[in-house]
């Protein structure tokens, strides 16, 4: 059992670590990551606003959604280079585009951040923010997710293992005696 936990996880860990793009640092990513939640959600509000349809929208949205006019701001306020922000989104982009878009065209923006950033992909994995908009944010610590997952083992699904053939369980059949050869 404490293997299994250890595994879990360390897989968990890689899959966090491999997440961020190579060059940036864990919390840019995570804040890029927010700052793409909001702006997300403020233009899908902007949509409902004029009864636009949602379908050709998005696909323009999550096009200009990298542009380095949204990342100056932020940039200023979190001392961080302008164009690591703009590459940390066109990473995320480009390896969550398809999940994303179709979220949003279903018009799912409902806690954009926590989904975004925290539940769709391991941006903010262990990384406490710098100006977070709320506690949930920085909740999600290393420790805080091992703690979860020592405190829900139980709930936690056990992987598929292979097929033994030599199992207590598994009845063996004798094999006819061949004759012929």
């Amino acid at each position: 059992m404490k293997i299994f936990n250890f595994l879990l996880a360390a897989i968990s860990q890689v899959n966090a670590i491999t997440e961020v793009p190579l060059g940036i640092s864990r919390q840019i990513y995570c804040e890029t990551c927010h700052i793409m939640a909001s702006e997300l959600v403020g233009k899908l509000d902007e949509l409902d606003g004029k009864g636009l349809t949602w379908d050709d929208e998005v696909i323009i949205i999550l096009d200009h959604i990298c542009g380095k006019r949204l990342y100056k701001e932020a940039a200023k306020e979190y001392k961080f280079p302008v164009d690591k922000m703009v590459r940390s989104c066109q990473a995320f982009l480009n390896r969550h585009e398809d999940t994303l878009e179709e979220a949003l065209v279903r018009k799912f923006h409902h806690k954009m951040g926590v989904w975004l950033c925290h539940e769709l992909s391991d941006a903010c994995s262990g990384v406490v923010r710098l100006n977070a908009d709320s506690p949930e944010d920085n909740k999600l610590t290393d420790d805080a997710i091992n703690k979860m997952i020592k405190d829900n083992l139980h709930k936690v699904k056990k992987p598929v293992v292979g097929f033994n053939p030599n199992a207590p369980n598994v009845k063996t059949i004798k094999k006819p005696a061949h004759s012929e050869l």
